[in-house]
């Protein structure tokens, strides 16, 4: 579950965020590329600002300053957001089928993200679902505006490519370096 959690991490999201803004740009696809940074960047600009307001502890101390707070789950809300996004401009190329696939994989993914942040004992139960909510309410209104304005619905299979790359060699990296920290961290007190 440790491993999980770091594929939520920022050395991971981070990357993958810059090449899917990168290769918009490369495709000219600037209204898309600007969806992806209002989308990203809003919802990373709420969390921050709610966990402020807020202040809800953690179920345990184990990460200093703003983000020492629990109220909504950052893993959450910034999985479903890049993740969820993602998947929009990849599979609203393909097929029904394709996109149904797509969809569940990514869907699974963001869960299995999201449940590890409540098994290390993280985040609350409700600080998980209001990330997921969240994430989810704010993607599917920036893909439908993005859809509405958008008549063409090119192939993107290569950001498919590009992007799941450099997810790999950015999570296999991430965790080499931080799993030995992250085994600290979240050891049972």
């Amino acid at each position: 579950m440790i491993g999980a959690s770091e594929l939520g991490d920022a050395a991971v999201t981070v990357p993958v965020i810059l090449v899917v803004l990168a290769w918009l740009v490369w495709q000219g696809r600037l209204r898309s590329a600007l969806y992806w940074i209002a989308a990203v960047g809003f919802a990373q600009l709420f969390v921050i600002t709610l966990k402020f307001v807020i202040r809800r502890p953690r179920p345990a101390l184990m990460y200093d300053g703003l983000q020492g707070f629990s109220f909504p789950s950052n893993h959450a809300t910034l999985s479903v957001v890049t993740y969820g996004f993602l998947a929009f401009f990849v599979a609203r190329a393909w097929g029904h089928v394709a996109r149904r696939r797509i969809a569940i994989t990514t869907a699974l993914f963001i869960l299995l993200i999201s449940f590890s942040r409540l098994y290390l004992g993280a985040h609350w139960f409700s600080d998980v679902l209001a990330g997921i909510s969240f994430g989810a309410a704010w993607i599917a209104t920036a893909a439908v505006l993005h859809h509405v304005g958008d008549g063409s619905q090119r192939d993107a299979s290569s950001l498919g490519v590009a992007s799941f790359a450099t997810f790999l060699v950015s999570a296999a990296i991430h965790v080499a370096m931080q799993h030995g920290v992250d085994l600290t961290v979240y050891a049972p007190r």
